[in-house]
């Protein structure tokens, strides 16, 4: 494939006192080596992989990392992308305020939305209802069947950085540059619980198992929220810099992070694993079904997406 490059680097491992990893992996670069990547997302039991490159959007397969289809239908930059498993359909939007809706089994585009009047920094699909948060600090929840607003959620202050559904589908959380983490009930659009830091949010996600959410700041915290108890569970420090995104795998037992600096940090019960990449990181996922963080995938400012290869990293009683 054009612009694929097969690469080996030495990765950091901060061992445990119980466990060695490998310390190398193979990291593949995929996509135009020099693009403004702003997310990605796995679909199809992980068999394929979503990447918004600046405008367009480059579908590949996740055996080779060979691409399929690339998707033109916006004028400007994507900042979010995302997927319903449901029905395979796909939406994006970002900087020119559209909504586009795509038919990932037929690869084409369904329709584009403009109800949103501001950049769209995050996006979610799941089945009739699209919700999308910008730079207008509101969040909206969209009927596609009844073709209306069902809600316009203005509780921040300031841009919503991101979004995440909580695993019952029933809930999403949000987070902005207001430092605010606020968890809303879909059906009603009434808050359920706020949390006020002091510093912007740019990532927020559920653990798998629905219990616990998650946040990442700009002053290099991850920290862990018990959602039955309303406290801070745990909290974990990577360096002080802006961490930008943050995902689970599938059994919650691992993590990864990105930060502005261009580094990602895998936290595996065993330890913690480390990639220096030259650019900020902006999108981190951990590909699904896997037992361990086998596979991983990141986007950059101005380098591409890389997707880190573990199948090498065995642990070592």
């Amino acid at each position: 494939m054009k612009n694929k490059k097969n690469l080996i680097f030495t990765l950091l491992f901060f061992a445990s006192s119980t466990s060695i990893f490998a310390q190398k992996a193979k990291v593949i670069q995929v996509g135009n080596p020099e693009a403004m990547v702003y997310d990605l997302s796995f679909y199809n039991e992980g068999n394929n992989l979503a990447i918004a490159e600046e405008s367009t959007i480059l579908l590949y397969e996740t055996t080779d990392y060979q691409l399929t289809k690339a998707l033109n239908g916006h004028s400007n930059t994507i900042l979010s992308l995302s997927i319903s498993s449901v029905n395979k359909q796909m939406v994006s939007a970002g900087r020119d305020s559209t909504i586009a809706v795509w038919d990932l089994n037929n690869i084409s585009i369904l329709e584009k939305l403009d109800y949103h009047k501001a950049v769209i920094t995050s996006i979610i699909i799941h089945e009739n209802l699209i919700i999308s948060g910008g730079t207008d600090n509101q969040i909206i929840i969209y009927d596609r069947h009844k073709r209306e607003i069902l809600h316009v959620l203005d509780n921040h202050i300031d841009h919503v950085l991101d979004l995440a559904l909580h695993p019952d589908n029933n809930t999403i959380a949000s987070s902005g540059a207001d430092g605010k983490i606020i968890t809303w009930d879909i059906k009603s659009g009434k808050v359920i619980d706020e949390i006020t830091t002091n510093s912007s949010v740019r990532g927020v996600s559920y653990k798998p198992d629905g219990t616990r959410l998650s946040y990442c700041n700009d002053k290099g915290k991850v920290v862990e929220y018990n959602l039955k108890q309303g406290v801070e569970s745990k909290t974990y420090k990577f360096g002080s810099n802006w961490l930008t995104d943050l995902n689970y795998n599938y059994n919650g037992r691992s993590f990864v992070v990105g930060n502005i600096n261009g580094s990602i940090r895998i936290k595996h019960p065993f330890g913690q694993y480390q990639y220096k990449s030259s650019a900020p990181i902006t999108k981190t996922l951990i590909k699904p079904n896997e037992e361990t963080y086998i596979k991983v995938a990141f986007g950059t400012l101005g380098k591409g997406t890389f997707i880190i290869d573990g199948r090498d990293m065995k642990s070592q009683r």
